[in-house]
């Protein structure tokens, strides 16, 4: 969020994030988070489970686990979303649903929605 600021009184301070996403196609989702990051998997765990470091605090994980791949929200800010989106467009990586700017804040939000396999 350019510009800013937000100050909460909290009581447990979160240092770093982990993000999980369980997928029932684990090649094709590499596949997609490849493509979206730009890089492969920065950490093979094992055939079913791969992880890529988001900042020197922060990782996504996908793992492979059909009996609970059902929908996930993630969601991943960047500084510019339109330079965002048009890098993710080079890369084959098309919105399928983008949602209009919300009218009660003072920055836009829009979202990229796509399955696990790859889909947007």
């Amino acid at each position: 969020m350019v510009g800013a600021r937000m100050v909460h009184d909290v009581d447990v301070r979160v240092p770093s994030v982990l993000v999980g996403i369980s997928v029932s196609e684990i090649t094709a989702s590499e596949r997609w988070y490849g493509l979206f990051f730009g890089r492969a998997p920065d950490v093979l765990v094992s055939a079913d489970e791969v992880m890529w470091q988001l900042n020197e605090q922060s990782w996504l994980f996908i793992v492979a686990d059909e009996s609970i791949a059902q929908s996930t929200n993630v969601v991943l800010a960047a500084d510019d979303l339109n330079d965002a989106l048009d890098v993710l467009a080079c890369r084959g990586i098309e919105p399928r649903d983008l949602a209009t700017p919300m009218a009660t804040r003072s920055f836009s939000r829009r979202s990229l929605r796509c399955s696990d396999s790859g889909r947007c």
